[in-house]
């Protein structure tokens, strides 16, 4: 996650955002923007926050769940669909998810 952290708050610069001022923009305390920034933060930002931070800073809103180690819904929503017709199986998956976090 401090990959997610350095881009953001590069694209917070890029963009001549305050702290306070993208954090009041995306609806979040500036205390934790800045953890996360910092990569101190406990746990991951949820999807929302990630959108919300991408849309204020004009990034890719999956670019940035990717680099919070997140899946976009819509991957997800893909992923169980293919478990439940068979199309992968928990073996493929769990390769996947362990090639996604190398």
């Amino acid at each position: 996650m401090e990959n997610f952290g350095k881009k953001i708050k590069q694209l917070r610069e890029f963009k001549n955002y305050g702290l306070r001022e993208l954090a009041k923009i995306v609806g979040i305390s500036p205390g934790y923007l800045s953890q996360l920034e910092n990569g101190v933060a406990h746990g991951l930002p949820s999807e929302d926050t990630i959108s919300k931070l991408a849309k204020a800073l004009s990034y890719d809103k999956k670019e940035l769940l990717i680099m919070a180690d997140k899946l976009p819904s819509e991957v997800e929503s893909d992923l169980k669909q293919q478990l439940k017709e068979g199309k992968i199986d928990w073996y493929e998956l769990d390769a996947f998810l362990r090639k996604r976090r190398s």
